[in-house]
């Protein structure tokens, strides 16, 4: 009876045109949440042909309210895929390019000198030589509060060339796409990404009650810690999007055929950049949003992925264009009494391989 009323909760919270039945993952994800100790897990698989399928297991918190189709889990760090993917949305309009300046969208952030040539292409890419800071807590004018984290990077030495991965770069971004509209991270994302994709239930920020609540393993299974625990608002945009399991459906299947045609949403020669590490093509690490695998045997080609963590919640999303098939799994558990992710990590791999070896029995 749960997989039926599940099932049908998944296609009513979609506004994906569905012809093929959705496949429930439930049972799978029970049996990965047991073997971890995991209070939540969720997890959603797509083709290219549409949703394939989805399941969610588990407790908002041990011993708490069952999570349903409608939870909204964090998705920490992943939360750059749609940040990219909302810019360029901004560059075909001509807001931007991804050659603009720092320093000439943002004229009034002190910087080194060495920064004035950094720009919107290359924080995308984690290539400006930013530094991976601590997000500090939100104090006072929200502005102001981004832009001092910003400059306390720009304050700091240029890194070595070559990838460096940085929430101060995916900060700035946002902060110039804001300045360029007049409107926030917020609701450039609902106007430029949520609404037009159809990402039903996607939202921002710590959670609300009856969400997943955040927590950590110990010694002896896993602590609660209250619904803000995080990165605070001063990260936007290199963090803070939150999703139920059926919401990141559309983002996963346009990304998934963007490149070939598939998704209106952006022109073909965007999804590729998107897609491509122009830095360093011969041995592609990061693009514009995505990590990059260059050649998996089994993904036959690319692996496009990001993971999110804030330490208390943490995502896993792939995308393998060479296999049709992109999958998404997110859980409410981060780091360990060692202040390390190697739990969640292993569970959430094991999560991930699960549910697109699902995918690939249908489609091989």
């Amino acid at each position: 009876m749960r997989n039926v009323i599940l099932a049908a909760a998944l296609l009513g919270s979609t506004s994906l045109a569905q012809t093929a039945p959705i496949q429930d993952f439930s049972g799978l994800l029970d049996g990965l949440r047991a073997k971890y100790g995991l209070p939540a897990l969720m997890g959603v698989a797509v083709t290219g042909s549409g949703m394939f399928g989805a399941g969610v297991s588990g407790n908002v918190t041990p011993g708490g309210a069952a999570v349903t189709a409608s939870s909204v889990f964090q998705l920490g760090s992943t939360s750059k895929t749609m940040t990219a993917t909302m810019i360029a949305r901004l560059v075909e309009k001509g807001l931007l390019s991804w050659d603009s300046k720092v320093v000439d969208v943002l004229p009034d952030v002190k910087m080194r000198d060495e920064y004035r040539d950094v720009t919107l292409r290359t924080l995308l890419a984690h290539r400006a030589g930013t530094p991976h800071l601590p997000p500090p807590a939100m104090a006072g004018d929200r502005w102001a509060a981004r832009k001092a984290f910003i400059e306390q990077g720009y304050a700091q030495p240029h890194l070595p060339a070559g990838y460096s991965y940085s929430n101060v770069g995916y900060v700035t971004a946002t902060m110039m796409a804001e300045k360029v509209t007049g409107k926030d991270w917020q609701t450039l994302m609902r106007e430029e990404l949520f609404g037009p994709l159809g990402m039903t239930g996607c939202t921002f920020g710590p959670g609300e009650a009856g969400d997943p609540l955040p927590h950590r393993f110990t010694a002896t299974g896993v602590q609660v810690f209250p619904m803000d625990s995080g990165n605070s608002a001063v990260v936007e945009g290199s963090d803070r999007v939150r999703c139920p399991v059926m919401g990141m459906a559309p983002f996963l299947i346009a990304h998934l055929t963007g490149e070939a045609g598939g998704s209106a949403f952006l022109k073909a020669e965007t999804w590729k950049r998107l897609h491509t590490d122009s830095f360093s093509p011969d041995r592609p690490v990061y693009a514009q949003g995505w990590s990059i695998n260059p050649a998996v045997p089994w993904a036959k080609g690319p692996l496009l992925w990001h993971t999110g963590s804030n330490t208390f919640n943490y995502a896993y999303m792939w995308v393998v264009p060479g296999r049709n098939a992109a999958v998404l799994v997110a859980t409410n558990v981060g780091n360990d009494e060692k202040n390390t992710a190697d739990r969640a990590t292993a569970a959430l791999t094991d999560a991930i391989n699960t549910l697109i070896r699902e995918v690939f029995k249908a489609n091989p």
